[in-house]
């Protein structure tokens, strides 16, 4: 550093001593009795009746006098005994030492020798980085901050060299304090604060009877440690990673999904939070959406721009919480476009998950098409339903690599299990209830909206209805459109609508039917169908969700194609309930296909796209 900046920069410094005298009368405040302090100046102990001794690495310099013992040392090795201070004061220290392995090095020490602790160190979440003395620039990719470090304040007045920089730049690493808990795990983590931000945490071990203190492992502490050993041996909690999702709702048929995936990567030692909201208005008739006990629920915020809905979900200062964040791919969603500047500073990895398209026709709008494209192809990680979705997003150009096939799936197996215990009498009663008494009886399940084409299925139904004499259908769902199969079913004795049924109370409605009709887009209803050996009718719809893969035509289920009428959908549907062999021929291939998907593949497989996205270095894309 040139000389002719020290004065001026020393004095900038200086203008912290306040936060530090006060910081050490609230230390006095609480401790006392025999204290050493680890990185420490003489200085700093000027009090008569003191007992003090100060490691550092370097010795004292001339001007630093004080009451204290000075011993040359290295804080991630204390020449030591166990419990041998009452209190070990650390300030300001934590974030010089290196990598995270010597922080919980020094963490292990400190709490080996000391019966107490006090360790300060600066909070990464502080907008203005102390060292440097420069707004933001810790917040940025670490290669970046290099390139600007000759232009902070620090140093435009010191004019480092560029070996100094790479120095400054290779010790000082800002923790978290998420970090900081995790290196002291049996401490009380308080806040300082200046100008209402956090400037620094504190951890602080107050009553040291009530914690064990961590014994020293032969042979091991003047040894250099990998990442697990460094952890094992300091007797820090492992800083795990952490995944948050962010999703504006949670339907019914996710929870078994989250809950797994949750134990999936607690395996793996990584964290899952789930961050979800109430409901939108389009949502809330379809009363199919539910509340995690275990996640975090936040306020959304509706309102249209531009004559378009926008939705506001808060999430700022959850984001810097995660190593990965997964958002929902949805043009809407302010908040995506706030995780995608994050991610371009270097603070978050952002993945998508999701279609790899708008499917719903009513949903296209220019703007927001060109703006899910661009995301789609800079977000770190993807996380598509299944190969048809993985197709659309290589479409927009992202890598292959980059994709993670989740094969989008429900508890077939909890499905399974619900229908082996309904018998012939439940039936019979279910039947009787519902006054249904034609042979040839079909099923709707699903949200009741603009693209599951509800008028086409009624006109259709009408003319099945006159070619085969005892049809009747049951519609299972709610939504906008519900009202439109209400007022047909007050006029036809044969059309019956039940609302909304979910997991196991819709499993006596599917076996009371041979065929489930959607003639618009198909959703994991089609796995439903197929668990319950009910094969699906549609049509080749361009909005078709990525769930039409499951779908064999001819095989599990039909695809009525060319732009159908109502009639030539009829005609296909009353084709299959007049042949028993086509019918029955249907059966066996949703009873081969439902083999191949499952809500824990699902899970495996989301798991190890987590996996993968995490070990993409953080310079590795965006």
């Amino acid at each position: 550093m040139a000389e002719a900046g020290k004065p001026l920069i020393q004095r900038i410094y200086a203008l912290s001593r306040p936060l530090r005298e006060r910081r050490m009368r609230r230390f006095r405040q609480r401790f006392s009795g025999t204290i050493l302090d680890v990185g420490g100046t003489l200085g700093t102990w000027k009090v008569d009746g003191d007992d003090v001794t100060v490691v550092n690495l370097t010795p004292p310099k001339p001007w630093d006098a004080g009451s204290a013992r000075f011993v040359v040392g290295d804080g991630r090795h204390l020449d030591f005994a166990d419990s041998s201070f009452d209190v070990v004061y650390c300030n300001s220290v934590v974030e010089h030492v290196g990598t995270f392995d010597d922080q919980a090095q020094l963490a292990h020490e400190i709490r080996r020798v000391g019966k107490g602790y006090w360790v300060q160190t600066p909070a990464k979440s502080f907008p203005v980085e102390p060292h440097v003395l420069t707004p933001f620039i810790h917040w940025l990719p670490r290669g970046l901050q290099r390139r600007l470090m000759p232009y902070t304040i620090w140093g435009l007045i010191t004019h480092p060299s560029d070996a100094y920089i790479d120095d400054v730049r290779m010790r000082v690493r800002l923790v978290s304090k998420r970090e900081l808990e995790r290196l002291f795990p049996d401490a009380a983590t308080e806040r300082e604060s200046f100008l209402g931000l956090t400037k620094s945490w504190i951890a602080v071990r107050a009553n040291p009877e009530s914690a064990p203190s961590p014994k020293r492992v032969a042979g091991e502490a003047r040894r250099p440690l990998g990442p697990s050993l460094t952890r094992a041996v300091a007797g820090c909690s492992p800083l795990r990673p952490r995944v948050v999702i962010f999703y504006k709702s949670i339907a019914q048929y996710r929870r078994r999904f989250y809950e797994l995936l949750r134990e999936r990567l607690a395996e793996d030692g990584i964290e899952l939070e789930v961050f979800y909201g109430e409901p939108v208005s389009y949502e809330q008739a379809r009363r199919d959406r539910i509340d995690l006990p275990w996640a975090n629920k936040t306020r959304l915020h509706s309102f249209v721009l531009a004559g378009h809905e926008v939705i506001w979900q808060p999430g700022l200062t959850r984001l810097r919480r995660g190593d990965l964040v997964i958002v929902e791919q949805a043009s809407k969603l302010l908040l995506n476009y706030l995780v995608f500047a994050l991610q371009r500073l270097g603070l978050v990895r952002m993945a998508y998950w999701g279609h790899g398209r708008t499917t719903r026709a009513h949903q296209l709008t220019a703007v927001g098409e060109r703006a899910k494209a661009y995301l789609s192809r800079r977000v770190w990680w993807w996380f598509a339903y299944n190969e048809r979705s993985a197709g659309f997003v290589r479409a927009l150009g992202y890598p292959d690599d980059r994709i993670t096939r989740v094969q989008n799936a429900i508890d077939t197996a909890a499905l399974a299990a619900a229908a082996a215990r309904v018998d012939d009498e439940q039936l019979a009663s279910l039947r009787a209830e519902l006054g249904v008494v034609g042979g040839n009886v079909c099923i709707f399940v699903g949200a009741m909206y603009a693209d599951k084409r509800l008028p086409f299925l009624l006109e259709a139904c009408e003319l099945i209805r006159r070619d085969v004499p005892d049809f009747e259908i049951i519609f299972v769902g709610d939504g906008p459109e519900s009202a439109v199969v209400r007022e047909a079913a007050d006029h036809a004795p044969w059309i019956h609508y039940v609302g909304a049924r979910f997991d196991d109370g819709k499993v006596p409605y599917f076996l009371l039917a041979k065929l489930a009709l959607t003639p618009g887009g198909v959703g994991l209803g089609v796995l439903d169908a197929a668990v319950l050996d009910t094969p699906t009718v549609t049509t080749d719809v361009s909005y078709q969700g990525p769930e039409i893969e499951y779908l064999h035509d001819g095989a599990s289920g039909l695809v009525v194609t060319g732009d159908p009428s109502p009639a030539a959908y009829a005609d296909a549907v009353a084709s299959v309930l007049r042949d028993d062999a086509l019918l029955e021929q249907l059966r066996q291939g949703c009873r081969e296909s439902r083999q191949l998907y499952s809500i824990e593949d699902m899970v495996a497989n989301f798991a190890a796209g987590v996996r993968a996205a995490l070990a993409v270095p953080q310079g590795g894309r965006g």
